[in-house]
């Protein structure tokens, strides 16, 4: 085991550090004492510990050969799980173990967000895996605090048994899978919380996957550089049949429009997930011909779009940024996109205040200060990214009638925002 008084000497060091720099002490720049090689600090150790990572500080893992630069590092990961132990508890304590408040719950999540720099959808997952591991999972929380298993299989193990709701399940599901996560990777561990659940579970598994199926949806956000994503949820072999469809009119259009040889010399289109882009689009938009044939031609499809822009980016006198729908784009892409359109909706700001005129206080929301805020915000909580006007309310930051109907004091938070500060759990100002 490690020697204790070099430990306590490491710990008195870090304690005066700042002091001690003052006095014009800087001290070693890691925790080095000739008593103790490093391979032989290495080689003492023990069960995982909070004393780990003054050992850890002290080595230099650039000096270790490549057998003990892999002992450091499996050391490292330990401590990294031996962390995500403290940090469960830590975050039980901030939103405590019971969930049921639902808006409790999303003051508690965006304070962890904040505090942790994450967004409110990492908070909220962290804080409900610390909660299950807490009081479901005991035993695995106990192998987080001496590096036998890691946060990933933590991950795992919540994501998987999330709709098991019977104690003694839940206990037989820990019992079998603790041995298999000291053991395997997380993503063969999901595997095997998988068969566990299927097998102690069963009974449950057909009522499950009835309420899953009718969950499906479809969902559609804007990406980057005016690209847009759809996404659709359903039915295993209704997915599978969708896909096959596609992939093989994809296939058919990458062959018309030269295939891999065409796609080697850098014709864009020519791609196979370019293709399949587009043939699904044409499934989706196209007409059927008298042959079969599935023809699609972009000029008559009906796009409206909400475009953000100063009067002189739109006349092409000045390259500012522009919204569109709500996603920065450069000032090319969004005349682009205004010129393409069929139908637009357009927003013209000043190019020096990028305001709207001031409404005032004698109407509470003028519907064209509500279609220019919500088509220029997020939501202006910090970490949430919500953009889609169908997702987002007007708020006043000096409420109203003292502060203004402007685009200036109104701004886009989401619902679940806009609810925390009207309950005044949130302060967004």
């Amino acid at each position: 085991m490690l020697d204790q008084g070099w430990l306590d000497e490491c710990a008195l060091w870090e304690a005066g550090r700042e002091e001690w720099v003052a006095d014009g002490c800087p001290g070693p720049e890691r925790f080095d004492d000739e008593r103790w090689p490093a391979e032989d600090l290495l080689s003492m150790r023990g069960a995982v510990s909070e004393w780990d990572l003054p050992l850890l500080v002290s080595v230099d893992p650039a000096s270790l050969d490549r057998e003990d630069a892999l002992v450091y590092l499996r050391r490292v990961e330990a401590v990294t799980a031996l962390v995500a132990g403290v940090r469960a508890r830590a975050l039980v304590a901030v939103a405590g173990a019971d969930g049921s408040d639902s808006m409790a719950d999303r003051h508690a999540a965006m304070e962890v967000g904040v505090c942790a720099r994450v967004g409110e959808g990492a908070a909220a997952s962290a804080i409900a895996t610390a909660r299950v591991l807490h009081g479901c999972f005991p035993g695995f929380l106990a192998a987080l605090d001496a590096g036998e298993v890691s946060e990933w299989h933590c991950r795992e193990l919540v994501a998987g048994t999330r709709h098991v709701t019977d104690p003694d399940t839940v206990a037989a599901l820990g019992a079998r899978l603790l041995p298999r996560a000291r053991r395997v990777t997380p993503a063969r561990f999901r595997g095997e919380v998988a068969r566990a659940v299927a097998d102690l579970d069963a009974a449950r598994a057909s009522e499950r996957r009835v309420r899953a199926r009718a969950g499906r949806y479809v969902s559609c956000r804007p990406l980057e550089d005016g690209m847009g994503f759809l996404g659709v949820v359903s039915d295993w072999p209704t997915i599978s049949a969708m896909h096959a469809v596609i992939d093989a009119d994809g296939r058919a259009l990458a062959a018309e429009r030269g295939g891999a040889a065409a796609a080697r010399a850098g014709e864009p289109d020519a791609g196979a997930d370019a293709a399949r882009a587009d043939a699904f689009a044409a499934r989706v938009l196209g007409r059927r011909g008298e042959d079969g044939t599935i023809v699609w031609d972009t000029a008559p499809a009906q796009v409206t779009l909400t475009v953000v822009m100063d009067l002189d980016t739109l006349r092409g006198e000045a390259d500012r940024h522009a919204l569109l729908d709500g996603e920065p784009v450069p000032a090319p892409v969004g005349r682009e996109y205004a010129a393409a359109a069929t139908a637009w909706r357009r927003a013209v700001t000043d190019p020096v205040t990028g305001h709207l005129l001031d409404h005032g206080t004698t109407r509470y929301l003028p519907d064209r200060l509500r279609d220019y805020v919500l088509a220029r915000d997020h939501c202006r909580a910090p970490g949430c990214t919500t953009r889609a006007t169908s997702r987002l309310e007007m708020d006043h930051a000096v409420p109203f009638p003292d502060g203004p109907s402007s685009a200036a004091n109104c701004g886009g938070l989401c619902r679940r925002h806009h609810q925390l500060k009207t309950a005044h759990l949130a302060d967004l100002t």
